[in-house]
């Protein structure tokens, strides 16, 4: 863009120049027939006026042109930034909907977990109950076992000792 400038800018310099250079050859009068009628005036300053007219002109018509880019590329940068701004609080929406969801997630990991751990930590104290029961039992059964043993020791100790000892007698005049 720059560019075009800058070589239509040279182009007019030189038109520019050649009118000035040949300024007397342009300002000459010549018969000039309008189709109603004839006029005498200098074509070179005419067609000069013509060019400088349509000169102002294409300056206007892209001055104008350049004005409504300017314009719309200003609304879309606005339109640009008003979506850019949707786009975020979307994402921050679908973020916020995202942790919420995984909150619950957690915490139905957490309920499962401490559901899981109350029902291992049940059943293991369950097992702990039956083992303890099942060596109560068994410590009872040996307990009644010793004692029986004992008690058959004692009576066959007691069998042997009055075995051992003498018969006892009768006192003797009565007095007991």
């Amino acid at each position: 863009m720059r560019s075009r400038g800058i070589i239509v800018t040279l182009i007019v310099l030189l038109l520019l120049l050649f009118a000035v250079l040949n300024f007397s050859s342009l300002a000459v009068n010549l018969p000039l027939n309008l189709i109603f009628f004839r006029v005498q005036a200098p074509l070179g300053l005419i067609l000069v006026g013509f060019a400088l007219v349509l000169s102002f002109i294409f300056l206007l018509v892209s001055l104008f042109r350049r004005a409504g880019q300017l314009r719309q590329i200003s609304h879309l940068e606005t339109e640009l930034e008003r979506e850019r701004a949707l786009v975020e609080k979307k994402r921050l929406s679908e973020f916020e909907t995202l942790e919420g969801r995984l909150d619950e997630r957690l915490n139905a990991l957490e309920a499962t977990v401490q559901t899981a751990v109350q029902s291992a930590l049940a059943e293991q104290h369950s097992r702990f109950e039956l083992s303890e029961r099942a060596q109560l039992e068994r410590l009872e059964t040996q307990l009644l076992g010793i004692r029986n043993d004992l008690a058959d020791d004692i009576g066959e100790i007691n069998t042997a000792v009055r075995r051992s000892l003498p018969p006892a007698t009768p006192p003797e005049n009565g007095l007991d």
